[in-house]
């Protein structure tokens, strides 16, 4: 259905402190006990720190939410992430959702010390948000989701396939003359 990807566009570097919208702490909601951080230690280490706190008793996850992004024609989604003080029974994990609130894509991340890019393809044009989900369940530190570099393309091209006319056949002579046209 999809064709070739056209070049990546960054919306979200959080160089320099971020700026505006998805590129700056402002830009993400935060529901449970966590912060949000903007990280800057030279150009390419400039990062957004999600931090899910340890709870006092049972552990919740903290989710982020970003502000909206546009896809103006179909197109793909990615971004870069890292994990730090991950320990056994942490989780991390990201969704897309729409602009009604329903999940297009949903994966748990693993432990990464290095930054390991994310992509997610074959998203129809319309609006979405990215949502990150961090669980610090190990009770050891805080746990924390380093997210860089969010970007979006757009398809170059739509591969479609033509539809034709549907023919109901129910006899061998009918097969032949519906195969002749």
């Amino acid at each position: 259905r999809f064709g070739n990807l056209d070049s990546y566009t960054t919306i979200a570097s959080f160089s320099n402190g971020g700026s505006t919208g998805i590129d700056s702490k402002a830009g993400w909601a935060i529901n449970g006990n966590g912060s949000v951080a903007l990280v800057n230690s030279g150009t390419y280490k400039d990062y957004l720190k999600l931090v899910d706190n340890r709870d006092t008793n049972t552990q919740k996850t903290t989710t982020f939410t970003s502000q909206s992004i546009v896809l103006t024609k179909a197109g793909a989604i990615k971004f870069e992430y890292k994990t730090a003080n991950y320990k056994d029974g942490d989780s991390v994990s990201y969704k897309i959702i729409d602009e009604n609130g329903e999940t297009k894509a949903s994966v748990s991340l693993s432990s990464k010390k290095d930054f390991s890019s994310i992509e997610i393809k074959s998203l129809s044009s319309g609006t979405y948000k990215l949502v990150f989900e961090v669980k610090d369940n190990s009770q050891k530190n805080s746990l924390e989701l380093h997210i860089d570099n969010i970007a979006i393309a757009a398809y170059k091209d739509i591969i479609t396939a033509p539809a034709g006319e549907t023919t109901i056949v129910n006899t061998a002579n009918g097969l032949n003359a519906a195969l002749q046209t």
